[in-house]
C-alpha cells in the first residue's frame, strides 16, 4: 500500500479519481488523505497548514472543479 501511495502522488486529480474507480483496494489507497494533501499542495499550490478541519479531497474538488470526487 505504501508503494502505491507514493505512485499516486505523481498522478493528477482526474487520474486519481479514475484509478480509485477501478477496484475497492485502489479506492482505499487513493482516498487516503495524504494523497490528496500532496495533490493540493502540488497542483493548487496551497500553503501547507499545520492542522486542517476538512478533507483534502473536498478542497481539491472545490478548487480544481474539473472532476467529480468518488
Amino acid at each position: 500500500m505504501d508503494l502505491w501511495t507514493e505512485v499516486a502522488k505523481f498522478l493528477d486529480g482526474k487520474s486519481l479519481v479514475k484509478l480509485a474507480a477501478t477496484c475497492r483496494w485502489f479506492h482505499s489507497v487513493i482516498m487516503h488523505d495524504s494523497v490528496w494533501k500532496f495533490a493540493c499542495l502540488r497542483d493548487l499550490q496551497v500553503p501547507a497548514p499545520c492542522h486542517v478541519a476538512f478533507k483534502w479531497i473536498k478542497l481539491y474538488g472545490s478548487l480544481a472543479g474539473n472532476y467529480q470526487t468518488p
